[in-house]
């Protein structure tokens, strides 16, 4: 599927930024032991060398792992999707494994070798200091600027700090931006997908309560065809005064197969039906993908699937025979979704009336108002229909697509996957950064510092980063959500609705615009908490 495919490339990518966060922190982390190493003579060659070995022993362990635990949790949600969208039962294939741990070794390795090589450059004073002494003029402009603005000083000192290590701070953004991309990706799939489950179960499957001839009750749909003397019909008419008396009825229309046939309809497979309508169904939420509907006798709104295979347009003429008397109709609409069909053609009943045809009304699909209920309305109802040879049956169609309940469900469980490992992502780069200046941290914290400012300074250090991730993250997120859609309803033959094309509101977007600096607080929590209770003391021993 599609967003398979677009959740498959933003995890790869965030896979590797975080191996790189992880195994490139590590070894910042060891470059004071670096600058020992080099003390006893290590060459450049031998540290890189050390530090690539060193990093490739846990890298190992952990692919082998991974993928273990990969096939394990892949296979069952593979095996539950086949078997909702009724295709083959899947596995992963061996060269699969076989690439992804080759290409996570191939990651760690490069990860390591470019740092350690630098740091295996790095003049053995330098590194033995490095962290400890900040590079000159590191930020410093910055802090001089934001002190100048209206917060607490706690909170200048955290907003100036991503300038004095900037590399780090574009690491913690990437981390966020893939966060926020993804989540804008999700929310637009999900919201997607429940207008697209509202649209799939709506038009003639919408209704409180159906209305049909009584011989047909109980009679499996379809049995007799429309044009066989063994179908009965319904007294449009007279139906739809009785309806109009009933207490309750807040609104109706009837529709059914004319049995008319479409000239120059799709050979082979199902063939393309004509319905003949009568009053108003605009409360069921049918959706047209362009032109209008219909509002005068010749006029007629075709399908999406049957316009697409056909190749019709708004403007057209399709021709409908019925017992060899034609009758050429005028397309002014093409329909999202119909539910009683692929190929489908709707017109008016008074159409068929005014050419000299028979229109068929099968059923009439009634709302009731909403303080009515259901059985009492039915009961009441029988009274006025028995005569006509209606009865009631209520809609017990629960309206559930199971596989777009299961693709939404799919999502969520990915969103949530990748929105955490973003904030493990910049847990790792925080936690570094806090390790290297627990010094620092000690002196503020000798100063005068609070715990509640020691975490209002750290959280403020990723905010900033956390706003541009955001704000760069959601459009670029909507267009991977635009770019997916298109094929996702060519995979299905549909061409979807504008409720489901247009699914990002106010309300959805500016919600998300503020999810970089959530995520980014989410990751930088833990080690501020841990900088709030380490004892000044012990910081201020560190080195």
């Amino acid at each position: 599927m599609p967003f398979l495919i677009g959740f498959g490339i933003l995890g790869l990518f965030m896979s590797v930024l975080i191996i790189s966060i992880v195994v490139s922190g590590a070894v910042a982390s060891g470059i004071r032991r670096i600058g020992i190493l080099k003390s006893l003579g290590f060459t450049p060659s031998q540290v890189a060398r050390a530090y690539t070995a060193q990093a490739m022993i846990p890298a190992t362990l952990g692919l082998v792992l991974g993928t273990v635990f990969g096939n394990l949790l892949a296979v069952p949600i593979l095996g539950g999707a086949t078997k909702q969208l009724g295709a083959a039962s899947a596995t992963i294939p061996l060269w699969v494994s076989a690439v992804v741990a080759l290409g996570t070794l191939l990651i760690v390795g490069v990860t390591v070798l470019i740092p350690a090589l630098r740091a295996g450059r790095m003049p053995t004073v330098r590194a033995l200091v490095v962290g400890r002494v900040p590079k000159a003029g590191g930020g410093q402009t910055a802090q001089r600027l934001a002190s100048r603005l209206p917060l607490p000083r706690a909170m200048s000192l955290g907003l100036a700090q991503p300038f004095a290590r900037p590399s780090r701070a574009v690491l913690v953004g990437a981390a966020v931006l893939f966060g926020v991309v993804t989540a804008t990706f999700a929310v637009g799939l999900e919201t997607g997908f429940n207008k697209y489950l509202d649209a799939s179960t709506s038009g003639f499957n919408v209704a409180s309560e159906f209305v049909e001839p009584t011989a047909d009750v109980g009679v499996p749909w379809g049995r007799y065809g429309p044009n066989d003397p063994r179908n009965p019909h319904l007294d449009a008419a007279k139906v739809a005064a009785a309806l109009a008396e009933i207490p309750g009825t807040k609104a109706a229309f009837g529709w059914g197969d004319s049995g008319a046939t479409m000239v120059g309809a799709p050979p082979g497979g199902e063939p393309a039906k004509v319905f003949t309508v009568t009053g108003d169904f605009s409360w069921t939420n049918l959706e047209l993908l362009s032109g209008r509907w219909y509002s005068a006798p010749g006029e007629a709104v075709v399908g999406d699937k049957l316009a697409s295979a056909v190749g019709i347009h708004v403007g057209d003429d399709v021709t409908v025979v019925q017992r060899n008397k034609q009758l050429s109709l005028k397309v002014v609409g093409i329909n999202f979704d119909t539910n009683v069909g692929d190929y489908t053609v709707m017109t008016d009943a008074a159409t068929f009336t005014a050419a000299g045809l028979n229109p068929h009304i099968d059923q009439y699909n009634v709302e009731l108002a909403s303080n009515v209920n259901g059985p009492d309305w039915s009961t009441s109802a029988a009274a006025a229909l028995t005569p006509l040879n209606a009865s009631v049956q209520p809609n017990t169609d629960g309206g559930k697509n199971i596989v777009v309940i299961t693709m939404g469900a799919l999502v969520a469980t990915l969103t949530l996957m990748m929105i955490a490992v973003a904030a493990l992502g910049v847990l790792s780069m925080v936690v570094q950064d806090t390790r290297e200046r627990v010094h620092d941290l000690g002196i503020l914290k000798a100063l005068g510092m609070t715990p509640k400012q020691t975490i209002a300074m750290v959280l403020t250090s990723v905010t900033l980063s956390g706003l541009i991730a955001g704000l760069i993250g959601v459009p670029l997120g909507v267009a991977v959500e635009k770019a997916t859609l298109t094929p996702m309803g060519n995979a299905i033959g549909r061409h979807l609705p504008p409720s489901v094309t247009h699914s990002y509101t106010a309300g959805l977007l500016i919600p998300l615009l503020a999810g970089g600096i959530v995520i980014a607080l989410l990751g930088a929590l833990l080690p501020a908490s841990w900088a709030a209770r380490t004892r000044t003391a012990t910081t201020l021993r560190t080195e």
